[in-house]
């Protein structure tokens, strides 16, 4: 399907009337900001709540299969659920009767909410890794989104532990390089710290929590190059931005290795 087809769907819901189940969304609305979504993917902005992970995928099935995103977004509104492949998606009351949070769109919040509320394997507050840790989707969750929504490959190499020895983290950075290369989507497992000029080079990361996209290819200095620079632009929060932020503050790529955490890598 096309963003034809997508936007012929979301068309006609907006043509459509009635108030839905959402009391916080309106029709008009949440039908342009899916075709701002349709027209650019990488406008899928989480804001300040913990959906990264709902934010990666909802990206990609945005890209790659627009006509599931819309009608999935569409069904939510009419009907409080949906089901995108195999994937069944049922947000629970409170989210459904709550006005966007955090600063997201509604056409974010409807999708991101819903698919974060319908998932239980999640990192809580309370947790093993604490309070900052909260919300961060686990590899195996969002590996089985992309499976059960009908991506044809699916390869998960993200974990919240990093291997013990360089050359084995330093083997995963070449693997997702080479899964890249060939085609599929990268989505990389992080701390956040690496998005930031002024944290991007601490000797050591906690956790993992933060997902974010490759949107070109990963350039450094060889695969145990550990000294020499590496770079890349990737998707976050709802725009794409370079690793490292500034070009005048090279990131060496044992600082990078210290903050990446694997990776899920997907294609349709």
């Amino acid at each position: 399907m096309t963003n034809l087809t997508a936007n012929a769907l979301v068309n006609n819901f907006a043509a459509a009337s009635g108030n839905g189940v959402w009391p916080g969304l309106a029709r008009a609305t949440l039908a342009q900001q899916l075709r701002d979504r349709i027209a650019s993917p990488s406008s899928v902005n989480q804001a300040s709540t913990p959906f990264c992970g709902p934010a990666s995928f909802v990206r990609l099935l945005a890209l790659e299969k627009p006509d599931a995103y819309a009608q999935a977004a569409i069904d939510l509104f009419n009907t409080g659920e949906c089901t995108i492949g195999t994937l069944k998606v049922k947000p629970g009351d409170t989210v459904r009767k709550s006005a966007p949070q955090n600063k997201t769109s509604q056409a974010d919040w409807i999708m991101l909410a819903s698919i974060r509320d319908s998932g239980n394997a999640v990192l809580s507050a309370g947790g093993l890794l604490g309070g900052s840790a909260a919300g961060i989707t686990l590899p195996g969750t969002l590996s089985d989104w992309f499976t059960k929504a009908g991506f044809t490959t699916v390869v998960n190499k993200a974990s919240v532990t990093q291997p013990s020895l360089p050359n084995a983290q330093a083997s995963l950075v070449q693997s997702a390089k080479t899964y890249k290369t060939s085609g599929h989507h990268i989505v990389m497992l992080v701390d956040a710290d690496v998005l930031k000029d002024s944290n991007q080079d601490d000797e050591i990361s906690i956790y993992p929590d933060h997902w974010i996209t490759l949107t070109t290819d990963i350039k450094d200095g060889g695969e145990l190059a550990y000294n020499e620079p590496i770079s890349m632009w990737v998707y976050t929060w709802g725009d794409q931005q370079t690793i490292p932020k500034l070009a005048t503050k090279p990131l060496k790529k044992k600082y990078f290795m210290n903050k990446f955490y694997g990776f899920i890598a997907v294609k349709t």
